[in-house]
């Protein structure tokens, strides 16, 4: 029999030992290099370094902090890159990581999923908050940070209220446009006197309204070419659109051609070839319609569809061919959206009754009993009733369980009235999906939280589907292979980064409690297609945090296996 001694030792060993294995990490170490150890680093991100032989950097941002601008409260974080392969020092603080830029501002709602542009160069441009000690006054100002010599370019105040961005990169990466100023990539500034809402990229000119700059009362169109001087293109013209079509970029111009003194106005639309400087007849009836957003031109450009708004309904919709001059008028009863199918002169429409109308120039409208619903594509986010290659096309209809509650379809493009294969569960909810090389799709779905989905593959040509039990969030997708946060947990906003076989759904632990992740695009930021994205060897970056501090947490890089 034990003595009361013995038994007081045995609970005090045992109390003793379950306060240390509450202080172990729970799990596996990472895979990888332990770069950092910090609990407190909110995002990371690889930015490609443009340069051969130089690898991504490893960029990371450190606590949230709030900043107050107009009476309104913004998330911003400082900006490091890490540079060190072994493990820091100390559990906290930044030893290792250099300093790029103080109080960055983050607009995604997850400070995880903040992404850094870069120029061509492969240098960081970002939005910092900036406030003088004691001072009330506080402003946005967008900055290009040079990581090899730690030096910071400044680039044009910052306009952080939606619907503006920040900024605009040109679609080369040679130009930045922010705020009133268009920054060229070796740091010359042009103002734009104060119409920088009216500014846009085509190709790597600017267009812009320059009427405030010269007093002027009515819009004047002038344009900015990289390194050149502003040149006026238009009196009395402001651009209304532009779209980009088989001949080169075009833009809509619109024109009031009455008097100053008119008692009305005379609103007209012109077409304007940039590289030719040569304007277009005025569309007929421009003073009743207005280009139609979104879906203004056809895939090749040349059709453009205009419409009528009457009664809270779009009605009357006139496609106009620019190329031909041949026009037609179609949805008569009123049309609540319209998307032009990508590789194809077909316009899709959602009709006010709720069934679906295909537009083609030789038939017209062709009814179908189904309307089409929008679904975001990922990475990108861009919402469309298509997949990218514009051959299938999704629909929401009663599922194949029970009580008919909706599901997501998809269908075949060229026959939309045939087959059609449910992608997710009926009742579950969706929002977005990825797209393999091979053409299918890999949708994530749930019951409860949008941040614990489950996945489900389908081959949109036979409907042939797999599910794949995750619980989670994917974070990347390859050709055979996902990258995923399993089994999330929403309290601690942690889960288990894995690697999903797509054949046999088969995974592979890579780290447990990982809060973000990265995944390498390459040196240059143009990835060649066709591409792996996580092909073996790619390399990641991500975020761990147990659940009480542990030797494991902070900034892991590795290959994948």
């Amino acid at each position: 029999m034990n003595s009361p001694m013995t038994a007081a030792r045995r609970a005090l060993v045992t109390i003793v030992a379950v306060t240390m294995a509450g202080c172990l990490p729970s799990g596996s170490a990472p895979i990888g290099r332990h770069v950092l150890s910090d609990r407190t680093l909110s995002g990371v991100h690889f930015s490609p370094s443009e340069t051969d032989g130089v690898p991504s950097r490893v960029l990371v941002t450190g606590p949230v902090q709030t900043a107050e601008y107009y009476s309104k409260e913004y998330a911003v974080a400082d900006l490091y890159e890490v540079l060190s392969d072994t493990v820091a020092e100390t559990a906290h603080g930044f030893d290792g990581p250099k300093l790029l830029a103080e109080k960055c501002l983050i607009l995604q709602l997850d400070p995880a999923d903040y992404e850094v542009q870069t120029d061509i160069r492969g240098r960081p441009i970002v939005v910092r908050y900036l406030k003088a000690t004691g001072s009330l006054d506080s402003s946005f100002v967008v900055f290009r940070v040079d990581p090899e010599t730690g030096t910071q370019a400044w680039l044009g105040a910052a306009d952080v209220d939606p619907p503006y961005l920040p900024f605009v990169l040109s679609p080369g990466r040679t130009r930045v446009l922010a705020g009133d100023d268009v920054a060229e990539l070796d740091g010359g500034h042009t103002w734009l006197g104060g119409s920088a809402s009216d500014a846009t990229f085509v190709g790597e000119d600017v267009y812009y309204d320059g009427s405030q700059l010269l007093g002027s009362v009515t819009p004047d169109l002038w344009r900015l070419a990289p390194d050149g001087q502003p040149e006026l293109l238009d009196h009395n013209a402001r651009l209304y659109a532009t779209f980009t079509t088989d001949q080169g970029p075009r833009l809509i111009l619109e024109r009031d051609l009455a008097p100053q003194d008119a008692p009305t106005r005379d609103y007209r639309y012109f077409l304007f070839d940039p590289a030719a400087r040569e304007f277009y007849l005025p569309w007929a009836n421009s003073a009743l319609v207005e280009p139609a957003d979104p879906a203004l031109a056809s895939p090749d450009g040349h059709w453009l569809v205009f419409s009528a708004l009457a009664g809270g309904l779009w009605t009357t919709l006139t496609l106009f061919n620019w190329v031909t001059s041949e026009t037609q008028e179609i949805c008569a009863s009123g049309c609540s959206s319209w998307e032009w199918r990508p590789g194809h002169e077909e316009l899709w429409l959602t009709i006010t009754d709720g069934t679906l109308g295909v537009w083609k120039p030789e038939t017209g409208v062709t009814a179908m009993p189904v309307a089409p619903v929008q679904n975001a594509q990922a990475p990108s986010g861009r919402n469309s009733i298509f997949t990218r290659d514009g051959n299938y096309w999704f629909s929401l209809r009663p599922g194949r369980e029970p009580g008919g509650r909706p599901a997501l379809y998809v269908g075949s493009a060229d026959d939309p009235a045939g087959p059609a294969y449910q992608v997710t569960p009926a009742g579950a909810q969706i929002y977005s999906h990825w797209e393999l090389a091979d053409g299918r799709i890999l949708a994530g779905a749930w019951t409860t939280t949008d941040d614990r989905k489950d996945y489900y593959l389908v081959d949109p040509s036979t409907g042939a589907s797999q599910g794949f039990a995750v619980n989670g969030l994917l974070v990347a997708l390859g050709h055979t292979r996902a990258l995923a946060h399993v089994n999330w947990e929403a309290g601690l906003g942690t889960g288990d980064l894995s690697l999903i076989d797509l054949a046999t759904g088969a995974q592979t632990l890579l780290g447990q409690d990982v809060y973000a992740a990265a995944v390498d695009p390459g040196t240059h930021a143009d990835v060649p297609p066709g591409t792996d994205a996580l092909a073996p060897g790619t390399r990641i970056a991500f975020l761990v945090r147990n659940r009480m501090d542990s030797p494991y947490d902070g900034i892991w890089v590795a290959e994948l296996p």
